[in-house]
């Protein structure tokens, strides 16, 4: 029975000890920072992202690649790219990049048909970007 006592007392030591740590380790609280709304580019568009990249990839071979800065879509599926690079890779054996400040193409398509109007646009201004390349080069200016 001797050797019990001695456990019950080491077992109230030890709970003790534990308790005056966790009360040495208490502190206060910290305060919490009001967090505050963030900016809006435009408070008329329902989603804004930042740091856009789309791309349309077939096999090990890249198609385009869409890259913005912002995206704002607005009621109705509409949407706006601001700070736009577009890249069309191996085109005719030639890599094209235009660059945008802001591009309004209106893609409204659903979610299931955005891929499809993505690849539209970006048919379209390369297919336009070709044709500005080409008539630069018959005039001798590049």
């Amino acid at each position: 029975m001797k050797w019990q006592r001695w456990g019950r007392f080491l077992a109230a030591i030890i709970g003790i000890a534990a308790a005056v740590v966790v009360y040495a380790t208490m502190g206060e609280r910290a305060k919490s920072v009001p967090v505050t709304s963030p900016v809006r580019m435009d408070p008329k568009a329902i989603i804004e992202s930042s740091g856009n990249v789309v791309q349309q990839v077939r096999g090990t071979r890249q198609d385009y690649l869409i890259e913005a800065e912002r995206q704002l879509t607005y009621e109705g599926g509409f949407t706006k790219l601001i700070g736009v690079k577009i890249t069309v890779r191996n085109r005719g054996g030639r890599d094209y990049e235009a660059r945008f400040e802001v591009l309004s193409p209106g893609l409204s398509a659903t979610r299931a048909g955005r891929q499809a109007a993505i690849q539209a646009l970006a048919q379209h201004y390369a297919e336009r970007l070709e044709r500005q390349v080409r008539a630069r080069s018959a005039r001798g200016l590049g």
